[in-house]
Order: structure tokens, then sequence, then C-alpha cells
């Protein structure tokens, strides 16, 4: 940011905002308004109502009464363009394609994926003490890690995209719908607390029958992830994306069947209350 004393360059100000005609001080306290608020998008960020709702509190003051109006009117009008396009977008081929490939998603994991893993693991799902507390307490957390994402993508998305967007919204909760039936585990313990993370090692101590079926549980495993390569490749099938590198797995093997193996162990009858 420059200095309190050092007049901000408004070059920019003056073309952006021609047709209010402002005064040399007015400028100034635009470019001002828009350097500070450019240097705070380095930690936050204001969804773009929120954004056009400050600068209009901003210019409020700066704005004689004739040029307040215009700056309405204008402003009123990419607002009408914005919302359009939302509502483009939230329609678009590609969006309800992606609605498409979630619902298939959950159906293959209810008709084909759960029944094959409750039937070959059910006595390994079924865990006696000393390890029934502890597995009790790993699942009351991701119950409060499915509520709390919920919760975060239903208010990121009206916060961002209002009524305008249903589809979209949809998209996400059957995607989080997804991780109720067969747990992202992956995800959950990149934000478990020290209490989980010690339930966890004392549950790992357990995993010596899960082991003796170790060859079972990565053709399920490997199945599954068959199965959303393949609805991968057909719900982008003639979208444009860009190219980027993969950097590999980058777990270790015995991690990657943590992850698997906690991933069953989480799955719960009642998808944590979301069935």
């Amino acid at each position: 940011m420059h200095d309190k004393n050092q007049k901000p360059y408004t070059g920019h100000v003056f073309v952006r905002w021609s047709h209010l005609n402002l005064t040399e001080e007015q400028a100034e306290k635009i470019a001002r308004y828009e350097e500070k608020k450019d240097f705070l998008r380095l930690k936050t960020f204001f969804s773009f109502w929120e954004e056009l709702n400050y600068e209009n509190y901003v210019f409020n003051d700066i704005l004689r009464p004739e040029q307040l109006k215009k700056y309405v009117e204008k402003r009123d009008l990419e607002i009408k363009e914005y919302e359009n396009d939302l509502v483009e977008d939230d329609n678009s081929e590609q969006v309800l394609k992606d609605i498409e490939t979630k619902n298939k998603e959950i159906k293959y994991l209810e008709t084909i994926f759960l029944p094959v893993v409750l039937k070959k693991f059910q006595t390994e799902l079924f865990l006696r003490p000393p390890y029934q507390t502890e597995y009790n307490f790993i699942k009351a957390g991701y119950k409060g890690y499915l509520d709390e994402k919920r919760h975060e993508v239903i208010i990121n998305h009206f916060r961002d995209n209002r009524n305008f967007q249903p589809n979209i919204l949809k998209e996400k909760l059957l995607h989080h719908k997804v991780n109720t039936i067969y747990p992202d585990f992956g995800g959950f313990k990149t934000q478990m607390d020290d209490a989980t993370s010690l339930a966890i090692e004392f549950l790992k101590s357990g995993f010596g029958i899960f082991k003796q079926k170790k060859d079972e549980i990565i053709a399920i495993s490997e199945a599954l992830s068959f199965f959303r390569e393949k609805a991968w490749d057909e719900q982008n099938k003639g979208r444009r994306y860009y190219a980027f590198i993969d950097l590999g797995e980058t777990r270790s093997e015995e991690e990657r069947e943590n992850d698997v193996w906690f991933s069953l162990l989480l799955i719960d009858d009642d998808y944590y209350g979301y069935k």
C-alpha cells in the first residue's frame, strides 16, 4: 500500500468511472479505497454481493447524489448480468452431467459396493472391547466432520450464489452424501484432533484380522477406483480442462492400506444420520 501522504495513482479510476465525472479529490478517495480492498484480498475476500454492498457504503460518502444515482444504475446492471450468468452456468449440460454422475456413484455404492463389503467383512466390522469405546469415539468424530462439511457447503454456496444455482448445490450435497456412505477417512484425518489421532493409533493394533483379508480388501478398493475413473472419463468427455502435473502417490503403502481399512471400518448403516 502507498504512504498515506503520497497521492495515489488515479488514471485507472477516471477511466473506469468516467460516467461519474469525478473530481480529483473523489478519484483519490476511490483509488485509496480500491488499494485497501486489494490489500485485504491477501487475507480474506468478499462474495460478489458483499463487495458491491461495501463499495456502495464507501461511495455514499464520496459521491454527490446525482453521481450516486448513476453509480447505482450501472451497479444494478452488473448485478443482473452476473445473476444471469449464474443461472446459465447452473443449467449447463456439464452441471447436469455432474449430478447424473454423482447419482450413479451413490447407486453403485448402495447396490454393489456396500453389500459386498458388509457380507465379506461383517465380523471384522463388528468391534468388541477393548476397541469398542475408541471406535465409537472415532465415529462420533467423523459424524462431527460430516456435519461441519455440510454446513460449510451450504453457507459458502448461498454466500456466493444465493438462490441462483440450485443444481450446483445439489451436486455438492450429493458429493457429501457419497462421503456419508463410504467414509472419506483421508479427508477426515487431515482435520482430526490429537485425541482422535491417539484413538486411531490404538485401533490400528486391532487390524490383524483385516490384514488376513488384505487381497480381498484391495480388490474391492480397486473396483471402486475403477468405477470412479470410468465415471470421471465419461463425465469429462468433451470438456476443456487444464493439463496438470501428476505428482504421484505420496502416501506409503502402509498409509494407503490404513486409509482404506479405516474407511471400511467407519461405514455406518444409517450414513451417520444422512440416509
